[in-house]
């Protein structure tokens, strides 16, 4: 089922953010700097207020000073202020709590504030907020009142904070368009890699190029760079295995076919019983060379996916489960099967152990001698754990062990029933395992074979040093 397409881009998202972040920026500077001003210009306000009623009280003393016969009572409310009148309202009330004077746009029939209050307070004269102040006069003989809309100072104070985000504005749109230019050319990496996949070859498992990728995408590009690495192993695997296949099946393929026409063609019973026993001899070697062609193929798949798992392995049960595998062959030949398993358990695989020990007694007792012996023996040796196959053969002459390990080779035995697979196999599992094999001469006559095993055994039980026959 294909994957459902998003309906957003990583590009997009991405600059969202980074509008939102600037807009956040922007929306939080503002208030700072609103309630930043509000208590500067609340100061300063307050200052030109207490100015603007030293001035009223002076005037009002000036008027009394410059007529000294007359009374404050005899002026004439209301005084146009002027330009301050749209900006202040004020009233002068005498020490009996009458309405002296007052502007234009006072009223009259309520004090800006209580007449026994002086100083700075805020007030509420119907549904309008004042901030008003107020002074006394000589020998308490008037009160001077003058008051400021609330309203008006904060319609100032916010009038500021607009200008100052205004000259914000600038700025933020030069850095949105920079984000945005920078993350464009970032994406650039992510768009490479997405062209790339889009037109590559199944079959190409090259690594991605990509100029100059940001640390963020290195990861991903990294992970899928060892994923074509890991893909081009087993290509090659399969590729090798393939290969492999179709050259060694064409010799017993041939054979069985020419056997087959002679089956065919026979002119007598014992004509015909005999090819058809090459025929099955045939078939039976070819099956062979199939199950170890596949057992390689499978161990190579092991060493190269990189998910190798050591676990203690039970020798006892892999010597069992291997001896009833080879029950049939070793009673066609004979052969006594013995065992002495000083150390029980081993760190391994247990299929790619299981591997070498059937292809190792394979070869004890297919090429040893009728009615003789094989004998597997575990032991430690200090930090060691070494494994020995004997048997009762002809052995292998020095000068040829070390090509024994090489596919096909069966060191001039052409007659014999092997494909010369077996010891190579036993050594991918031994390489497999970081372990080390030899081929020496056996105590019973024939071949010993030798692996060692670097990592120690577990602790376990100690089996009886007296061979114990598995097979006969």
């Amino acid at each position: 089922m294909p994957r459902p397409l998003s309906s957003w881009t990583l590009g997009s998202r991405l600059v969202l953010i980074a509008a939102s972040g600037m807009m956040a920026s922007l929306v939080v500077s503002g208030l700072a700097m609103y309630n930043a001003a509000k208590a500067e210009d609340q100061v300063m306000l307050d200052q030109r207020l207490g100015q603007m009623g030293v001035v009223m009280l002076g005037f009002v003393e000036h008027e009394l000073t410059e007529r000294p016969g007359v009374s404050l009572s005899d002026a004439t409310p209301p005084i146009d202020a002027g330009n301050a009148s749209t900006l202040y309202q004020f009233q002068v009330w005498s020490h009996d709590g009458r309405l002296q004077l007052r502007s234009a746009n006072s009223r009259t029939d309520q004090p800006l504030m209580p007449l026994d209050k002086l100083g700075f307070q805020t007030t509420k004269v119907g549904a309008v907020s004042l901030r008003t102040y107020a002074l006394a006069g000589a020998n308490n003989a008037f009160v001077v009142q003058v008051a400021e809309n609330v309203e008006n100072r904060t319609i100032e104070v916010a009038t500021v904070t607009l200008r100052y985000l205004w000259f914000l504005l600038l700025p933020f749109a030069l850095l949105f368009v920079a984000t945005w230019l920078l993350l464009r050319q970032a994406m650039r990496s992510i768009n490479s890699i997405a062209g790339q996949l889009t037109m590559r070859n199944p079959m190409d498992v090259s690594r991605l190029r990509v100029e100059c990728p940001p640390t963020e995408v290195l990861p991903i590009l990294l992970s899928m760079d060892s994923l074509f690495e890991r893909m081009g192993q087993a290509l090659n695997a399969e590729r090798r295995f393939t290969s492999m296949a179709a050259h060694e099946m064409k010799t017993p393929l041939a054979g069985i076919r020419a056997q087959a026409q002679l089956a065919a063609g026979a002119e007598n019973l014992g004509e015909a019983r005999e090819a058809l026993a090459a025929l099955i001899v045939g078939v039976d070697r070819s099956a062979h060379l199939l199950d170890q062609l596949l057992d390689i193929a499978r161990i190579e798949t092991l060493t190269q996916s990189g998910e190798l798992s050591l676990r203690p392995v039970d020798l006892a049960s892999l010597v069992h489960d291997v001896s009833e595998d080879l029950a049939p062959l070793a009673a066609t030949r004979s052969v006594l099967v013995t065992t002495d398993l000083q150390v029980r358990r081993v760190h391994g695989h247990g299929f790619g152990l299981y591997l070498a020990l059937r292809n190792l007694m394979v070869n004890a007792i297919r090429y040893g001698h009728e009615h003789g012996r094989v004998h597997i023996s575990v032991r430690q040796q200090d930090a060691d754990v070494v494994l020995y196959v004997d048997d009762s053969g002809q052995g292998i002459a020095p000068q040829d062990r070390q090509k024994a390990f090489e596919r096909f080779n069966r060191l001039g035995l052409q007659h014999a029933d092997g494909v010369g697979l077996g010891l190579s196999i036993v050594l991918m599992v031994v390489e497999l395992h970081s372990a080390r094999i030899q081929l020496l001469d056996s105590p019973l006559g024939g071949l010993r074979v030798q692996i060692t095993f670097d990592e120690p055994a577990e602790n376990a039980a100690q089996m009886s040093p007296q061979p114990q026959p598995i097979l006969a």
